[in-house]
Order: structure tokens, then sequence, then C-alpha cells
């Protein structure tokens, strides 16, 4: 398998697994809304919700935090160029 095949690969992976986190963010946003309109009398239940709302609120900030890691992982290996690290400070290359 080529070395570009491979990277593909794993930049498929990564478009794939960025994509799950997007999808648990708005999942988590939508439900959310949902129980704010129901903690807000707007729609009746008969249950409280106020054990969801939390554990939805904890669900939304742990994709969120993946999902930013994520992306600033992306934003960083972005730098690397032909396997090496980013020339530091003094213009040599570190492996």
């Amino acid at each position: 398998m080529s070395r570009a095949s491979r990277r593909a690969e794993r930049e498929a992976a990564v478009s794939d697994r960025i994509r799950g986190l997007e999808a648990r963010v708005e999942d988590a946003v939508q439900r959310l809304r949902l129980y704010q309109m129901v903690e807000g009398g707007y729609i009746d239940m008969d249950d409280s919700p106020e054990d969801r709302i939390e554990s939805l609120k904890a669900e939304h900030d742990s994709a969120a935090a993946a999902l930013m890691r994520r992306e600033t992982s992306n934003s960083a290996m972005r730098g690397w160029v032909g396997g090496r690290q980013p020339a530091s400070k003094n213009g040599a290359h570190e492996k």
C-alpha cells in the first residue's frame, strides 16, 4: 500500500470521526432544546427532565470538546511537510 493511499485512508477516517462528532453535537443540541421547552412549560411531560438535561449537557460538552481536540490536531498535522515537523525557530528541521 502506498503512502498516498495510507494517507487518504487516514484522512477519510478522520473525516468520518469529525462528521460523527458533529452529528453528536447537533443531536445533543436538538434534544436540549426539546427538554428546555418541556422545562419551560411549553410541552407537558410526566417525569422531570432535569436529569436528562444534565446528561445531555454532559454529552454535548464531551462531543464538542472531542471535536475541538480533533480540529486542533488536524491543524497541527497540516503543518508537517514530507513527514517532518515544521522548521524550528533556528530554521533546522526536527525529527
